[in-house]
Formats: C-alpha cells, sequence, structure tokens
C-alpha cells in the first residue's frame, strides 16, 4: 500500500509541477480571467514557484507581442503618422486600471 501511494503522489506532483505556456497565455488573454486569476492559480498549487511562472510566462508573452511589432511594422508603410507604443506603455496602461479577475461584466 505504501509503494502505491509514493507512486501515486510521485505522478501527482510531476503533473502539477508541470504547466503548459500556451494554454497560460491563453488564460491571460481571456477577458475573463487575466493574469491576477493565473498568479491566483499559481500560488493555490505551489507558492514557492508562483513567481517564476508568471515572470516566464510574461517573458514569453514580451516575445510574442516584440515578434508581431516587428512583423506588423514590416508590413506596414514607413509613413505612417501614428505613433506606437512601447510593451512597457502598455503594460503601465493595464496595470494603472485596478484588476478584478473575477469580474465577468
Amino acid at each position: 500500500m505504501k509503494d502505491m501511494a509514493k507512486r501515486m503522489m510521485d505522478k501527482f506532483e510531476k503533473y502539477w509541477s508541470e504547466y503548459s505556456i500556451i494554454l497560460s497565455i491563453a488564460m491571460i488573454l481571456d477577458p475573463q480571467m487575466k493574469l491576477e486569476a493565473l498568479r491566483f492559480y499559481y500560488s493555490k498549487l505551489d507558492p514557492s514557484t508562483c513567481d517564476e511562472k508568471i515572470n516566464h510566462i510574461k517573458g514569453k508573452m514580451y516575445k510574442l507581442f516584440e515578434e508581431y511589432v516587428s512583423v506588423r511594422s514590416n508590413s506596414s508603410n514607413a509613413s505612417s503618422s501614428q505613433p506606437t507604443c512601447s510593451i512597457e506603455e502598455h503594460l503601465n496602461m493595464e496595470e494603472d486600471q485596478e484588476i478584478d479577475p473575477y469580474n465577468v461584466s
């Protein structure tokens, strides 16, 4: 019985220690969930690695956004008169607003 419980616990820990970056990004982009909801769930699963996982996912999102900006700027005219915002400016605008991950309005 003890050996079976040990194997089950090992599988359980392996399952929860691995996380999908794609699904995490999808959750952040979901208007009803956002980053704070992801932070909440990761902190419930493993508070010691929550910040590390969140920072890793944010880094991946920065790279994705930079790639999008690069592709977008290459396909647009050089004479475009619209100013572009940096990633930091976008994030600062979002951080200024209070975020409630459970608000469905």
